[in-house]
């Protein structure tokens, strides 16, 4: 049985990619490193392994030894992400166990860590700028060329970048630059939709840029783009089995059906939204859409849907 090393596996998809080593390296490595790896000479690193193939779309996991230190990084990690995906941003004590394990960080290590920060400066500290700029520090480790308001889509992604880009737009839209975090949502979303779904990362990333993106548009009075982000994000999430946000895209499509008069429409999927909420056990969402509806619409109007009440 004949098999294929690691290095020999990037050397080929890069090659059907059609793309040169330096291509492929920027931002991630030097392409003496990127030589070393295809030709066997070298063993990248978990996090390096994981980009290259993200930017190539290699479809199987690849894998390498890994350190002790990259371990304990590597799980500590995990714990941060699984906190932000719950929407616990309060992970300072994790921060400091991540930056004590070793005294230095390799670039990807580092854009992780100025990533994680920046979620804490913004969600839990509330403090909006200082947020953007660590978010734009951490993109520029490998996307260096990255400015906002620059045309984005002949970039080759590594999934921390999204995630980064979808961060910046809601800084920008919390810093009232509507219109910039309105179209870095909008260049986003082609580029996903360019990249291809079948990714399980990028998969899991449409549905909560297009929940931002409808939100906003809906904000703005552009009540049909909203309503056709929204239903792009439903499709997602029903195609792929992404459900994180499926329950406030359905709300979004809802709410904006109202306010374009299709009323009937309109309440079939404000009620299926609340149902997904409570399934979900989305209980702040749910206040916040009972509190929107009752503005919106008036009381009598949720009395009507309401046959759904919190535990």
């Amino acid at each position: 049985m004949e098999y294929i090393s690691t290095g020999k596996i990037i050397k080929e998809f890069r090659e059907r990619r059609k793309l040169s080593q330096l291509q492929l390296c920027e931002g991630l490595c030097e392409p003496p490193s990127l030589c070393k790896i295809e030709t066997g000479k070298q063993n990248p690193n978990k996090k390096l392994l994981d980009a290259l193939a993200a930017k190539l779309q290699i479809p199987i996991a690849l894998n390498v030894p890994v350190t002790r230190i990259e371990f304990e990084r590597a799980q500590i990690e995990r714990e941060i992400v699984r906190h932000i995906s719950m929407g616990d941003y309060n992970i300072y004590s994790l921060l400091e166990q991540y930056d004590a394990v070793h005294s230095n960080m390799d670039r990807l290590e580092k854009q992780f860590y100025l990533f994680a920060s920046s979620v804490y400066e913004s969600f839990v500290k509330n403090d909006f700028l200082s947020a953007l700029k660590g978010f734009m520090e951490s993109i520029q480790i490998t996307f260096s060329s990255y400015k906002i308001g620059m045309d984005i889509s002949g970039h080759l992604f590594i999934p921390i970048e999204i995630t980064l880009l979808n961060n910046i737009a809601i800084c920008l839209n919390r810093l009232e630059r509507q219109d910039e975090a309105v179209e870095l949502q909008k260049q986003l979303l082609s580029c996903l939709e360019h990249i291809g779904l079948e990714t399980e990362e990028y998969a899991r990333k449409f549905p909560m840029i297009s929940y931002n993106l409808s939100t906003w548009l809906g904000m703005a009075g552009c009540l049909e783009e909203s309503l056709s982000v929204a239903e792009k994000g439903i499709e997602c999430c029903l195609n792929y089995e992404r459900y994180s946000n499926y329950s406030r895209l359905l709300y979004n499509k809802g709410y904006t059906l109202m306010l374009l008069k299709r009323i009937s429409e309109g309440k079939e999927f404000i009620k299926k939204s609340l149902v997904q909420m409570i399934s979900f056990e989305d209980k702040k969402y749910f206040k916040k859409a009972k509190e929107d509806i009752i503005e919106s619409f008036g009381i009598s109007f949720w009395n009507e849907i309401s046959t759904i009440h919190l535990p």
